[in-house]
Parts: structure tokens; C-alpha cells; sequence
């Protein structure tokens, strides 16, 4: 068995009304006045090309291309999941580093269940990483050092204090060794070989639930999805109700009530795990990776923030030499890469599908990617995130 597996997931699930979604999506966060007002990026037919958000370039490179080069610089066995785009992809970077990355195509069953089944379930290690293919720029998950079978190391309020400019909506509040915290679901997963079965079979009800303060949630949904199917599972709930009670009507009523009741892992944790799987399941709050939680869900401000930090990192001189060959050689097979070389065009014509949901005091504007990122874009972010980035030592 190994003992470090890397699975790069380069799929998820398509809409319907997709981009309908995302107008009201848009409008909802206008509505609330909300730190963030995002346009969301569902994945969507546009055109005819599948338009799925991990080969949106950054400096002309594929999202996923730096997250796959983050995952092969921590000297594990790397492995992705995707569409025929993101094989396309893997092959080139296979083919110009001699990488060795393994891919696994996503299918027809489009949902987090699936991207770790097609990860995972063939030859799994001791410890596992999963991590969500649009945090380009976050760096070193394995030097964690977790300790349980599962780990959710969620991004927590924490991570945007030392950062003037970074704006982000926290909904759920928690309890943890003495820190209350308000936090985001993950976008990196720990799990060990003992824990795999147990988070592959909570995933989906967790990815469904993620969004606005609906992760806690998703904790009460899954047990008692559980509680209704497995009848080990309701002797050891029946067992431990009281616990149970208390610290999961936080996680349901948190999703509604304001103020919001935080919830204490150090109680709800063992009540998950060990009571009643016999495994070690941890909600944390540990990491320092501000790119970790700043993964592209959004076009208006996440991938301009982005792709303004890239472009800026190679007016420095400082992206890395091999994202500059992976462009290259993509522009040598441009037939390959639907996504990238057609980019601008998909993204016009998704505002515009995005525009038909919206009135015309809300409707974006898109002459060109140059002009609607210039008009998007907050300078003084992009200016301290990748100041940030060179400080710390990373380079990409």
C-alpha cells in the first residue's frame, strides 16, 4: 500500500438552468448585500464545448495545470479526474515532464462520490488527499500531518485577517479547542484507508450542502440518511442521543436561525466518529493557507482575482518556467483544448445567457476578457495576494 495519494478532482456536476442559476445567484447576493456578489461558474454547454471551469486559463495556463503541478511538487503519486479536456491535459504534461500523473476519466456520474471513487476505490493509501482542482495556488497540504481517518480542515475567518482587501461571506460559526471561528467548507480532504469508506458515502449530501452556511447542515441531513438506512448505525445513534441531540440541532437550526448558535467539534466530532463508525472523524480548524480557501467558484471577482495574479506574477519573472512550456505546447495543439483556446468567446456568451436573467441595472458588462477583467478586477487585492505569495517562498 502507499502511503500518499494526491486525487485531483477536475469534474463536477452539471445544472440545469445553469446559467439561470447563476443570475439568481447574483441577484440573491445583491439582495443581501453581501461581501462577495458572485456570478457562479456552472459548469454548462456553451457553444458546444463543455464549459467546465478548471480549464479556465490564468496566463493563458489551465486552473488545474497549477494545481496538478502543486500536487507532483510534494513527491507523492499524483492522480486527476476530469473530462476528456483535462486528459487532454494530463497526457501534455505527461508527455513534457514525464510526470507520470494518473487520469481517470469522470464518466457520466457527475458528482463528488464519483470523483473519489474514480480517485480512490482501485488502490488507495495510507494517507489521501483530495483537493478541489481550482485552488491553483495553495501549497503543501501533506506537511499537515493530519491525524484521524477523515480530516475536514475547514477554512475558517482566520485566514482574511492579516489581508486588508479579501472580502469573504462566512455563514457558519464553530467551536474548536477553545476557538470560535466563523468557517467555509474545504477544499482539501484527508483520509486515511480506514476512512475512505465513510467520507465517499457522505460526500454527496456534504457537496450539496456546502454553500451559504448549508455545511453544518449537512452534517444533520447525512445522519439521519443514515439513521433511516442502516440499523447498526440508528443502535449506535440510539445509544448516544442525547449527545447527539444537542450538538446536531446546532448544525440544522444554524442553516436558519440568526443569530446563529456555533457549533462545538470537540463534542460533536467524537459523536460522529468513533460512537458511531468506530473510525477517528475530525472537524478542524488548522491550516494558514489563505489560497486554500480562495478556491475560482466565481467569475466576476475569483478567477479576474486570479488571473490578475498570475499575469502579475509574470511581469515579475516569477511564474514557473514550466506553466510557460504548458502554454506552449497547448498553443501547438490548440484543437485539443477547446476551452482555453475558445475562452473569451465562452465567457461572452455565458454573461450574455447570464444577462437575459437579469435586469438591466444589474446586467454585466463585456466588451472583451481584457476589458471585463480590468473592470472587475480589485487592483489592491491582486497586489497584496501575490505580494503575499513571493513573501512566503511559493513560486508558480
Amino acid at each position: 500500500m502507499k502511503d500518499t495519494i494526491i486525487g485531483v478532482s477536475g469534474s463536477y456536476d452539471i445544472k440545469e438552468n445553469s446559467v439561470e442559476k447563476a443570475a439568481i445567484k447574483y441577484k440573491k447576493d445583491i439582495e443581501h448585500e453581501s461581501n462577495i456578489r458572485t456570478v457562479p461558474l456552472y459548469r454548462s454547454d456553451i457553444m458546444g464545448i463543455d464549459n467546465v471551469k478548471f480549464m479556465y486559463p490564468l496566463a493563458g495556463v489551465p486552473i488545474i495545470a497549477y494545481t496538478l503541478l502543486n500536487a507532483v511538487d510534494q513527491n507523492c503519486e499524483v492522480r486527476v479526474t476530469g473530462n476528456d479536456e483535462v486528459e487532454n491535459l494530463v497526457d501534455l504534461m505527461n508527455s513534457e515532464f514525464n510526470f507520470g500523473i494518473k487520469f481517470n476519466h469522470e464518466g457520466k456520474d457527475l458528482s463528488l462520490a464519483n470523483s473519489l471513487l474514480k480517485l480512490f476505490s482501485e488502490d488507495i493509501g495510507k494517507g489521501n488527499y483530495f483537493v478541489t482542482g481550482d485552488v491553483p495556488f495553495a501549497k503543501n497540504y501533506t506537511t499537515s500531518n493530519y491525524d484521524g481517518d477523515v480530516v475536514l480542515d475547514l477554512n475558517t475567518e482566520n485566514l482574511i485577517k492579516p489581508f486588508t482587501y479579501i472580502s469573504r461571506n462566512f455563514y457558519n460559526k464553530g467551536k474548536r479547542q477553545n476557538q470560535h471561528l466563523g468557517f467555509k467548507e474545504p477544499n482539501v480532504y484527508y483520509f486515511s484507508n480506514t476512512g475512505f469508506g465513510t467520507i465517499q458515502e457522505a460526500a454527496n449530501i456534504f457537496f450539496e450542502n456546502r454553500k451559504g452556511g448549508g455545511l453544518s447542515h449537512a452534517v444533520g441531513e447525512y445522519l439521519k440518511s443514515k439513521y433511516q438506512s442502516d440499523e447498526m448505525f440508528k443502535k449506535g445513534l440510539k445509544k448516544n442521543k442525547f449527545r447527539f441531540a444537542i450538538e446536531v440541532s446546532k448544525a440544522f437550526f444554524q442553516k436558519f436561525s440568526i443569530p446563529t448558535p456555533a457549533i462545538n467539534f470537540d463534542k460533536l466530532n467524537p459523536v460522529i466518529s468513533k460512537d458511531l463508525y468506530g473510525i477517528d472523524w475530525r472537524f478542524e480548524f488548522l491550516h494558514n493557507d489563505i489560497f486554500r480557501m480562495l478556491d475560482i467558484d466565481g467569475l466576476n471577482n475569483d478567477y479576474v482575482l486570479y488571473n490578475g495574479i498570475a499575469n502579475k506574477l509574470e511581469q515579475r519573472d516569477k511564474l514557473d518556467e514550466r506553466l510557460v512550456k504548458v502554454r506552449n505546447a497547448i498553443n501547438s495543439n490548440k484543437n485539443l483544448f477547446p476551452v482555453v483556446i475558445n475562452f473569451e468567446s465562452i465567457i461572452g456568451e455565458y454573461i450574455n445567457q447570464v444577462n437575459e436573467h437579469l435586469e438591466d441595472n444589474l446586467k454585466l458588462k463585456f466588451e472583451n476578457l481584457d476589458k471585463f477583467c480590468e473592470m472587475y478586477q480589485n487592483k489592491n487585492s491582486i497586489n497584496e495576494l501575490t505580494n503575499h505569495f513571493l513573501v512566503s517562498g511559493k513560486k508558480l
